[in-house]
């Protein structure tokens, strides 16, 4: 881990994919959607339920999550 400068992190919390996905991927979907409603395509794999679940919350008037590989 030295070498490599990481350090170990809690588990569950998934920030490290907020900062490196969804701050990232957010201002981009802003600017290419622009305000028009749009469907969301995630790669969860076939037992990933329930982080399909958890991103669905995230579902509003213009974003539609989809997920074909489950």
């Amino acid at each position: 881990m030295l070498s490599a400068g990481t350090l170990p992190q809690i588990g569950g919390t998934r920030m490290c994919s907020i900062h490196a996905r969804g701050n990232c991927l957010d201002p981009v979907i802003a600017a290419v959607t622009a305000g028009r409603r749009y469907r969301h395509v995630v790669g969860f794999e076939n037992g990933e339920s329930s982080r399909a679940i958890k991103d669905a919350l995230f579902n509003n008037d213009r974003r539609t999550g989809w997920y074909p590989l489950m």
